[in-house]
C-alpha cells in the first residue's frame, strides 16, 4: 500500500491472502484508518472484501489498468465477438474474418489522422480500425467510450 501524497509505502505483504493482508489493519492509530477516505487496488476479491469488512466506510476504487483491461475483456471483446457471429449468421464472412481475428486492433487507440502513423503496418491498421468502427455502430459506441476510459484514466 502506498500513500499517494508522498509516495511512500504504507505496507507491503507478500501473499494475495486474507492472512497476509490482515496485518496492516493493526499497523497505524484508529484515526489514520477512520481518516482514510478510499483505496486503490487491484481487483482481488479478497482483499476488496476483507477491506469492505474492516472498514466499511472507505471506497474500494479499481486501479486504472484493471479498470481498462476489464473494459476490454468484458464489453470490447463481447461486442466484437456478437459482431462477428452476426456477420457470419447474416452470410458475410469477409466482416465476420475481420472482426473474429482483430481483437487487439480494436484495443488500439484510434488516431485523428492516421497519417501519424509511424510504421506501414501501423498504418494498415489504423485504416483497419476505422473500417471496423464504421461497420458497426455497437462497434463504434464501444472503442469511443474504451478511448474516453482511457483519456479518464491519464489525469
Amino acid at each position: 500500500m502506498l500513500d499517494l501524497s508522498n509516495k511512500q509505502p504504507l505496507f507491503l505483504c507478500e501473499g494475495r491472502t486474507a492472512e497476509d493482508f490482515r496485518p496492516f489493519f493493526s499497523l497505524y492509530h484508529k484515526g489514520f484508518y477512520r481518516d482514510l477516505l478510499c483505496v486503490s487496488m487491484d481487483q482481488n476479491h479478497t482483499y476488496a472484501t476483507f477491506f469492505k469488512k474492516e472498514l466499511p466506510h472507505v471506497d474500494v476504487i479499481s486501479d486504472r489498468f484493471h479498470m481498462t483491461a476489464n473494459f476490454l475483456k468484458d464489453v470490447m471483446d463481447k461486442v466484437r465477438l456478437r459482431t462477428a457471429r452476426k456477420l457470419r449468421a447474416d452470410g458475410n464472412e469477409e466482416g465476420y474474418r475481420m472482426f473474429k481475428h482483430a481483437p487487439y486492433l480494436l484495443f488500439t487507440p484510434k488516431m485523428k489522422d492516421s497519417s501519424q502513423a509511424k510504421t506501414l503496418s501501423e498504418f494498415d491498421g489504423q485504416l483497419q480500425l476505422g473500417r471496423l468502427i464504421e461497420m458497426n455502430e455497437e462497434i463504434s459506441k464501444v472503442s469511443l467510450l474504451y478511448q474516453q476510459l482511457r483519456a479518464l484514466s491519464n489525469w
